[in-house]
């Protein structure tokens, strides 16, 4: 709860009184797939993700009427240090196996949709979750 949900809302809270003193901005929190479905055997940290969703949407609707947007991206399984890492590598690879665009996602994908959601081409966006999966939610 403290990473994943409490570190979220007090970087949030800062981040908020920044902005109304700005007049206005753009938020994007971090999820993830597990926000979406569920991760079995870790019911806290999917409670947590559901919540993480939950957070953005009640802030994007309370902080809209103020210019400020608050938006999240869900990302699947991207290469990461961690997920290449020794002891991990073999649960990424069956994991792989599973997304149907046949690979895992790489950072800079995760990066350009925060950098889309971020700019003023999403001006219109907020209370939103994108998904960064390859359609691995989709999967059979």
């Amino acid at each position: 709860m403290g990473v994943n949900l409490d570190g979220v809302g007090f970087a949030m809270m800062a981040e908020l009184a920044q902005m109304m003193e700005t007049s206005g901005g753009s938020i994007v929190n971090i999820a993830s797939v597990e926000a979406h479905t569920v991760l079995r055997h870790f019911p806290v940290c999917t409670a947590t993700k559901h919540a993480l969703i939950g957070l953005t949407k009640g802030t994007a609707a309370d902080y809209a009427p103020l210019g400020i947007r608050v938006n999240s991206v869900s990302p699947g399984v991207i290469r990461t240090p961690l997920t290449m890492a020794p002891g991990q590598k073999d649960v990424t690879d069956r994991l792989e196996a599973k997304i149907p665009t046949g690979r895992l996602g790489e950072s800079d994908e995760v990066a350009r949709t925060v950098a889309f959601l971020l700019s003023d081409l999403s001006a219109y966006t907020t209370g939103t979750d994108v998904l960064v999966d390859g359609a691995f939610l989709l999967r059979e």
